[in-house]
C-alpha cells in the first residue's frame, strides 16, 4: 500500500506563518523556565493586587499569560479554560472592539489548537475575526494570520469549501500587506495546495505549489519556514508517485530542522521521508529512518497518544511491504497494526482504516479468508465515518486491498469491480508516469 498523509506531518499548527515546532529541552533548561514563569506570574498577580488594577486591561493580559502557563505545564484544562474567560470578560467590558481582544482571541484559539480541540479553537478564531472586522485599530497582517488559522482549522473539521474561501482571502491579505516573496503568503500558498492535494484536485494544488517555489526567495537558506513549505510540497509528490522527486526535498528539509534542533519537527519529517524512502524502494534507509521517528514519538509522546498511533501504523506498513509470510517482520507489523486498534478512537483519524486494511493483508497472506474480509470490510466502514481531511489516494488502496481479499475468496466479480474503482481513482489523483 503507498502512501498516506498523517496528523503528524499534517499538523494544523498555530499560525500561518511558521510552523509550531519545539527545540531540544536538553539544549533549554524547560523547566527551570516554566518555575520562573510562574514565580513572574505570582509577582505580577500581587503587584495588580496591592494596585488595584484587577478591572484593568493589564489584568487581562495577566490571566491570558497565566491560562499559556497551565497549558505549558500541563494543568488542568478546565483551570485553563477559566483564565481565558477571566480574561475575555474583562476585554469584553473595558474594550470589545479592539485589536488587543481579536489578538487575545486568536492566542486562545492557538492554545485549543494545540491540545486538539479544533471545536472550540473555531468558535474562538471566529470571535477573533469577528471583532478584528469592527476594530478601528485592526491590523490587516494579524487578520491574516488569523484566517491562515482558521483555514487549516476548518481542514481538521472536514469543511473544505470554507476553509478555501478563508485560504484564498489569507492569500490576498498576505499579498498586499507583505508582498508575494514574504513567508506569510508563500507558506499559506503551500497549506492551500496541500489540502487541494489531498481532496484530489491535483492540477489546481500542482498550480499553487508552482506559485509557492517561483515566490520564496532562492537564498532563502536559513530559513525553517522555506524549508517547512517546500517539504509539504514534497509529501504530496510523494503521495502521488513521485517519490523520487521528493527525497531529495525531504532530505533538505530534514537536514534544516537537524541544524536548528527543532525536535517536535525532526520526528515529522523523519516519518515524511521514510515514507518517500518505502515507496521508492529503499527499504533500508525507509527502515532506518521511519524506526527513528517511531522511537523519538514513543519517547516525546508516549505509547498510548495519537501521534504514536500514527507512527505505529506507518512502521507497520513498512514492515509488511518487506516481508514474508511467517517472517518476523510480518509478526511485528501485526503487533503494531493490532495496538494501533487498540488505542481508542477519539477522534478517529486514518491510521485506524489503514490499521485494519494492513491485518487483511496479513490474514490474506496466511490464507485466512474470513478474517481478511472481516477486516476489510471494517477498513472500509471507518474510512467513511472520517470527517477530517484525509488523502482521498487512501481510499484506492483501500479499495486494492478488499479487491484482493475478494479475489481470495472466490468474488472474481466484486474484486474486479474495486479493482476498477482504485484503477479510476489512481487515474485521477495520481501523476500519469507514476
Amino acid at each position: 500500500m503507498r502512501h498516506a498523509y498523517s496528523r503528524a506531518n499534517a499538523s494544523s499548527g498555530s499560525s500561518s506563518d511558521a510552523p509550531r515546532a519545539g527545540r531540544n529541552p536538553k539544549a533549554t533548561p524547560i523547566a527551570a523556565e516554566h518555575a520562573n514563569a510562574s514565580t513572574l506570574l505570582d509577582q505580577i498577580d500581587l503587584l495588580l493586587d496591592q494596585s488595584g488594577q484587577n478591572q484593568s486591561l493589564l489584568r487581562a493580559d495577566w490571566w491570558q499569560q497565566r491560562a499559556r502557563e497551565i497549558y505549558l505545564t500541563g494543568g488542568a484544562m478546565d483551570e485553563m479554560a477559566k483564565s481565558l474567560e477571566q480574561c475575555f470578560a474583562l476585554y469584553e467590558k473595558l474594550a470589545p472592539g479592539t485589536r488587543g481582544y481579536a489578538t487575545a482571541l486568536s492566542d486562545a484559539a492557538n492554545i485549543y489548537s494545540e491540545r486538539g480541540d479544533p471545536v472550540q479553537q473555531r468558535r474562538l478564531n471566529e470571535r477573533a475575526l469577528a471583532v478584528y472586522a469592527a476594530a478601528p485599530d485592526r491590523n490587516d497582517a494579524d487578520v491574516q494570520v488569523v484566517l491562515g488559522n482558521y483555514a487549516r482549522n476548518l481542514e481538521l473539521l472536514g469543511e473544505f469549501e470554507p476553509a478555501q474561501d478563508a485560504y484564498t482571502r489569507a492569500e490576498d491579505l498576505a499579498r498586499h500587506t507583505h508582498g508575494a516573496q514574504d513567508q506569510r503568503y508563500w507558506l499559506t500558498l503551500a497549506y492551500h495546495a496541500r489540502m487541494l492535494h489531498r481532496r484530489g484536485e491535483r492540477t489546481r494544488a500542482l498550480e499553487l505549489f508552482r506559485q509557492m517555489n517561483a515566490a520564496i526567495p532562492p537564498d532563502l537558506d536559513a530559513s525553517n519556514r522555506g524549508a517547512w513549505a517546500r517539504g509539504l510540497y514534497a509529501g504530496c509528490l510523494a503521495a502521488e508517485g513521485r517519490a523520487a522527486d521528493a527525497i531529495p526535498l525531504l532530505e533538505a528539509t530534514l537536514a534544516k530542522f537537524i541544524e536548528q534542533d527543532y525536535t517536535r519537527s525532526i520526528a515529522v519529517w523523519r516519518l515524511a521521508l521514510g515514507d518517500a524512502y518505502d515507496l521508492a524502494g529503499r527499504a533500508g534507509e525507509a527502515r532506518v529512518m521511519l524506526g527513528a521517528a517511531l522511537e523519538q514519538t514513543l519517547a516525546e509522546d508516549g505509547p498510548d497518544s495519537p501521534n504514536a498511533s500514527i507512527y505505529r501504523e506507518r512502521w507497520a506498513r513498512m514492515l509488511l511491504r518487506q516481508s514474508q509470510p511467517g517472517d518476523a517482520d510480518m509478526g511485528v507489523a501485526e503487533s503494531e497494526f493490532r495496538l494501533v486498534l487498540a488505542r481508542p478512537a477519539v477522534p478517529p483519524w486514518i491510521d485506524l482504516p489503514l490499521a485494519h486494511a494492513g491485518l487483511a493483508r496479513i490474514a490474506a497472506a496466511r490464507g485466512d479468508s474470513r478474517s481478511a474480509l472481516d477486516h476489510s470490510q471494517r477498513a472500509l466502514a471507518s474510512l467513511e465515518q472520517l470527517r477530517e481531511l484525509y488523502d482521498l489516494r487512501v481510499r484506492g488502496q483501500l479499495w486494492l486491498v478488499h479487491s484482493a481479499v475478494l479475489l481470495q475468496g472466490g468474488d472474481a466479480v466484486g474484486a474486479r469491480q474495486w479493482a476498477e474503482k482504485a484503477l479510476a481513482a489512481s487515474r485521477l489523483h495520481d501523476d500519469p508516469a507514476s
